[in-house]
């Protein structure tokens, strides 16, 4: 696919390549080019067609005694049915991946490693892949308007991509633009909602936009959740600097749990009794201070304000985890 509006002519060529596999018998060339077609229209949202290449795919399959594949498009075929979310978690067991719905009747004891990851349901447009590139590139180098024009463009040719909305507005937030970040976070959320850290990211950027927080304050925090701002940190002082955010409290019980964990819950319960407390930290709070109150896994799973550790929390809860 080049641009979003290329897709119904990419469609037409994709459906003559079918036609042209399955005279020339090649079965890996149909199944290609179903998936590209499939992968089209679900990019459209088109889903009478959807399920119509499901079905044409399972069909296939079925004559060719493709086991692997039928499972894979029938499992497709289900969440396309009862409605596939903009963007879900999917949780990678050794070399298995398990939506959230299938973990419950996943074999018990597994072997290998758990890894997350976000699954969408479109896949970007090959050519907005070339603007984010450029953006990042830019925002390395320090040069943030450039940058900004770069995601801004890389949202152009592909309108239901939301890692371009999410690095405009860190990119907008590096440079004190409250007001443009918080809205470019907003539109992330649309399209995927709790993408990596936007609902923080989003509730930092309001707080810069309506006057709650300095350009310097909101730099530290950033630095503070990525990780770079390393050394002794004083999260006292930064609460007496920054009495409302709720991070700090969640960061300075982090900070005590391995020598002090009553002191650490302290701060997790103060965090999560303040008010415009924003969704990812709450979810975030509610797993920590599970350890002592089991029914907040129960919270935590529902809230979903940050997928990965809703997901943590499902495992506890399910017994796929161990504490």
């Amino acid at each position: 696919m080049g641009g979003s509006e290329n897709i119904d002519k990419a469609i037409e060529y994709a459906k003559k390549a079918v036609e042209l596999c399955r005279e020339e018998k090649s079965e890996d060339g149909v199944l290609i080019y179903l998936n590209d077609c499939f992968e089209m229209y679900r990019y459209k949202g088109d889903r009478d067609q959807m399920l119509h290449y499901c079905n044409d795919t399972i069909k296939f399959a079925t004559e060719m005694n493709s086991e692997g594949q039928i499972k894979e498009w029938t499992k497709t075929l289900k969440i396309i049915e009862d409605g596939e979310p903009l963007n879900r978690m999917i949780v990678t067991i050794g070399n298995q991946d398990f939506e959230l719905s299938e973990l419950k009747a996943a074999t018990l004891p597994f072997s290998g490693n758990i890894k997350f990851g976000f699954k969408r349901n479109r896949r970007n447009i090959p050519l907005s892949e070339y603007y984010m590139n450029l953006g990042k590139n830019y925002g390395s180098q320090g040069q943030y308007e450039r940058a900004v024009e770069m995601f801004k463009k890389a949202h152009e040719v592909d309108p239901y991509r939301p890692d371009s909305k999410y690095e405009e507005g860190y990119t907008l937030l590096k440079v004190g633009k409250g007001d443009e970040a918080a809205k470019a976070y907003q539109k992330c959320k649309e399209l995927a909602p709790s993408w990596y850290n936007v609902n923080f990211d989003c509730w930092i950027a309001e707080q810069l936009r309506d006057g709650k927080l300095k350009t310097e304050d909101v730099d530290i925090i950033m630095m503070l959740v990525d990780g770079t701002l390393k050394g002794g940190i004083d999260y006292d002082m930064l609460i007496q600097k920054m009495p409302n955010v709720p991070r700090l409290y969640y960061l300075l019980g982090k900070q005590q749990e391995s020598s002090n964990m009553a002191a650490a819950m302290n701060s997790w319960k103060k965090g999560l009794t303040m008010e415009g407390i924003d969704i990812d930290t709450k979810t975030r709070l509610l797993l920590s201070l599970s350890e002592e109150i089991e029914e907040y896994l129960d919270e935590c799973v529902a809230l979903k304000g940050h997928l990965q550790t809703s997901t943590v929390a499902l495992l506890y809860k399910i017994g796929l985890l161990k504490r």
